[in-house]
């Protein structure tokens, strides 16, 4: 297994997506085949290398975008270790990446782009599980396919009618045969999706062996096989999924610009601004800003060009620690780190009049 040094060293040389597991503190690569599943008992680092347009200059130039991504089963001081890694490797590679904090089920567009489809599978390293054989006939499986538009995604849950939900869709593996459930209020984003996903999982997982049959719930009817597997008692109605979330009546919650200076000696976090409307020239280039959108919305880091090595080093940790001072540790809270000049449109849509810098 290459040491941490050696990945650092050599990783993102060439354009495209590379991808780990965090183990006991050092990577391990994830073969492309396998890339878009991901075990919830574990935490991932994925360095997407791509060329972009300077435009300064028009030239083209290096560009990465470095994420960590954390399973809801994950143990913290493995997504701990995924923090510093991602903090060691940003260093090493010269400050070029933006940095992001991925968790299951919220993560950025632009981590959902490098696949064609999420599958979120049972398992993991450091959280004790097993990971599940998926290419074996005797193989008992359950995935719930569930969301809209670019947001569907694919998760393993419990072998169990209990699971079902009237407004998602399922694919059943009993063995090589492979069964696509679709609720009486699934969606048709969520029954074509699961299209793909049985089709991957019979020609990739079952090396081609499966055979994929169609069930809905309107027509109450379960095979022998399933029957034989969840059980004979059928229920006759299945639960919603839970009631959807509700839009926000209140006020929103103001974005605020928080300022993270070592000018004392020591690192301190201290309130600018607030949203909408703050100043551009608020922000000086020789230190780095947190901005807190909303209690739900996400939390960005600019790093000033200038600022010193120990603020930008600590930048994502210093977010962190935000995070759990300021937001009870939400786990499902996603951060993007990033330097001046390479600021999302999110961002720059809170400031005033912004301009490239």
């Amino acid at each position: 297994m290459p040491s941490l040094q050696e990945i650092y060293e050599t990783c993102g040389q060439e354009n495209g997506l590379e991808i780990w597991r965090v183990e006991d503190f050092e990577l391990v690569s994830v073969d492309s085949k396998f890339h878009g599943q991901f075990f919830t008992g574990d935490t991932y680092l994925a360095l997407y290398t791509y060329e972009k347009i300077n435009e300064e200059d028009g030239t083209s130039e290096k560009a990465q975008n470095l994420h960590f991504w954390i399973g809801s089963e994950s143990s913290q001081d493995e997504y701990g270790a995924a923090a510093i890694i991602v903090t060691q490797m940003d260093t090493v590679a010269g400050d070029l990446p933006v940095q992001f904090r991925e968790t299951e089920g919220h993560e950025s567009s632009e981590f959902r782009g490098y696949f064609r489809k999420i599958e979120y599978k049972v398992g993991g390293v450091a959280s004790g599980f097993t990971h599940c054989e998926v290419n074996e006939d005797n193989n008992l499986r359950l995935l719930r396919v569930k969301g809209k538009g670019a947001k569907v995604a694919c998760k393993e849950v419990e072998f169990s009618y209990e699971s079902f939900t009237t407004d998602d869709v399922y694919i059943i593996e009993i063995g090589s045969d492979i069964y696509r459930w679709k609720g009486a209020k699934a969606s048709m984003f969520e029954w074509l999706e699961s299209a793909m996903v049985a089709n991957e999982i019979r020609d990739n997982d079952q090396a081609g062996r499966g055979e994929i049959h169609e069930l809905e719930e309107m027509a109450g009817y379960m095979p022998i096989p399933v029957k034989e597997a969840l059980g004979e008692d059928v229920p006759t109605e299945f639960p919603e999924s839970g009631a959807k979330p509700k839009a926000e009546e209140a006020a929103e919650v103001q974005a605020k610009l928080y300022k993270i200076s070592n000018d004392s000696g020591e690192l301190e976090v201290t309130e600018v601004g607030c949203a909408p409307g703050i100043p551009m020239d608020i922000m000086e280039t020789d230190d780095c800003y947190v901005l807190d959108c909303s209690e739900s919305g996400n939390i960005f880091v600019w790093k000033g060009k200038t600022a010193e090595g120990q603020e930008k080093n600590k930048a994502m940790k210093t977010a962190v620690e935000f995070l759990q001072n300021n937001r009870d540790g939400d786990k499902n809270v996603s951060i993007q780190v990033f330097p001046q000049g390479a600021e999302p449109a999110l961002f720059k849509d809170q400031f005033e009049n912004w301009v490239g810098n």
